[in-house]
């Protein structure tokens, strides 16, 4: 049995901020590929198409392009590996494109090889993706085990749609085979096969400026520490993929993965991709502990955020002795009532002007998470959250403002939905690909135009940013020095505001 997993290549949008190609490793595929062989099937072959030609830029579709391998370049390797099954990729909602491109691709060299899809794009939407007619199940949810399953059953010529936690085709219908319950120990899911994966043409792509994460100046990996997310944030999708369940890995089960990278394949940055690392603040307490005991060299971040009020002065001390130099924090909106009551953070700002000065002052910076647009909002709440910004931003929290995205299965699309505040009813994936990439507004309503949002968030960067500059010069540089990574980035962001 011959398996292909495959990390398709990157759309993003001509003259978008982030028209820079981003490669990350493919953690998802990892993890399954670690677990396929830890049941016995050992063919099994990645392909990550952004990282194996991450500067080789395709027309796509209108204004979007394909950074990654060419679709003959596709066509080639898939027709070498000559697989039974593929699996695919794809982590949002605007990539379900590229991705089905890949299937696509796969059906014309192989028409008999089973296609599944699977990531957080294809579990929000599974009936796009089988509705292309490349696709022969979706797999929803956690990957691991349903993918083994699918695999298990395919080998043994049995019943592909008894397979729980995936949806498949059925006289023209999307049919869902059941929910699968989340894998609660994740201990028991071995380590992402590192051994398969050519590290050093990640950390090459960091060194050129064409990463999605910002190590430039070290060997960098990215880990998953925790799945799940026990709040319900109107914006978010998270739970669809990962669960409301917070489930952690084991402190000793973290160190053993953190002194594999750092002692065997000489890792010196690492980015904890968790959505939720410090949630349970003993358990971060004694990973930090075990990296300090070890001896364990490394600096880190955590770039998806972390809930700013599950902070203690013990556990940041830890943080910055062990080697944190960032961490994001999801603030989201400077009105309180607005924050709980709408949006669902369960949030108090007040820990928010706290804490974020408790990382400051240990050497710890600070990145701020904003959305500018949520349904509901008013002027006067935008502007709530603007001061807040701009307060932050002069006591040296860098701001990172977001407009709202109604993304599809999220309580903000309902929303927007039902109260006839999308700017557009028939949203493609295209559509939320250029509006996420150029921070552009699906939301109008009758306290605000889409223009007014994305005027404001320009006009809010330009002031929080000359408020740093003013009263943090020298931290502000530095941290202008570590974030762009090219001129080429400055001038697109300048271009934005």
């Amino acid at each position: 049995m011959k398996i292909l997993l495959i990390a398709p290549p990157q759309l993003t949008v001509k003259g978008a901020k982030f028209e820079e190609v981003r490669t990350f490793y493919p953690l998802g595929l990892m993890y399954i590929l670690g677990y396929m062989r830890s049941k016995g099937y050992n063919d099994i072959t990645i392909l990550d198409c952004l990282a194996e030609n991450y500067l080789n830029c395709s027309d796509f579709k209108g204004r979007i392009v394909a950074y990654g391998l060419s679709e003959i370049e596709i066509a080639e390797r898939i027709r070498k590996v000559n697989p039974d099954i593929v699996g695919i990729s794809c982590l949002s909602t605007f990539q379900l494109d590229s991705a089905l491109n890949v299937a696509r691709i796969v059906k014309e060299v192989t028409k008999n090889a089973l296609v599944v899809l699977g990531g957080n794009g294809p579990t929000i939407s599974p009936e796009y993706c089988l509705n292309s007619g490349y696709v022969d199940l979706v797999v929803c949810g956690e990957g691991e085990i349903t993918f083994y399953e699918i695999v298990d059953a395919y080998d043994k010529k049995m019943d592909l749609t008894s397979v729980t936690g995936v949806y498949y085709k059925k006289n023209g219908q999307a049919i869902f085979a059941g929910k699968r319950g989340l894998i609660e120990n994740l201990d028991e899911i071995p380590l992402p096969a590192w051994d398969l994966v050519n590290i050093d043409q990640y950390v090459k792509a960091a060194y050129v400026g064409a990463a999605s994460r910002r190590a430039k100046v070290a060997r960098w990996a990215t880990m998953i520490t925790s799945r799940g997310c026990p709040y319900d944030c109107c914006f978010c999708s998270v739970s669809r993929l990962s669960g409301r369940r917070w489930r952690a890995r084991s402190p000793d089960h973290v160190i053993k993965e953190l002194e594999l990278l750092v002692r065997n394949y000489g890792i010196g940055y690492i980015f904890f991709e968790d959505d939720n690392f410090t949630l349970d603040i003993k358990r971060a307490e004694m990973i930090l502990e075990k990296v300090i005991e070890r001896g364990l060299k490394f600096n880190w971040e955590t770039p998806n955020g972390i809930r700013v009020d599950r902070l203690t002065p013990s556990l940041v001390k830890k943080m910055a002795k062990s080697g944190c130099r960032y961490v994001a924090i999801g603030i989201e909106n400077g009105d309180q009532n607005f924050l709980n009551s709408v949006i669902g953070k369960q949030l108090d700002l007040r820990t928010v002007e706290e804490n974020s000065q408790l990382l400051i002052k240990n050497g710890i910076g600070v990145l701020g998470f904003y959305i500018f647009g949520i349904p509901g909002e008013t002027k006067e709440t935008l502007n709530g959250t603007r001061k807040l910004i701009v307060k932050l931003a002069k006591r040296g929290v860098i701001p990172r403002i977001f407009v709202a995205q109604p993304y599809p299965n999220t309580r903000m699309f309902e929303i927007a939905k039902e109260k006839g505040f999308l700017t557009k009813n028939d949203i493609a994936t295209s559509d939320y690909l250029e509006h996420m990439m150029l921070q552009k507004s699906f939301i109008s309503t009758d306290k605000f135009s889409y223009k007014y949002v994305e005027n404001l968030r320009k006009r809010t960067l330009v002031i929080a940013y000359l408020t740093m500059l003013v009263f943090n010069p020298i931290r502000t540089l530095a941290m202008l020095k570590y974030f762009i990574r090219s001129p080429v980035e400055i001038i697109s962001i300048l271009k934005q505001i």
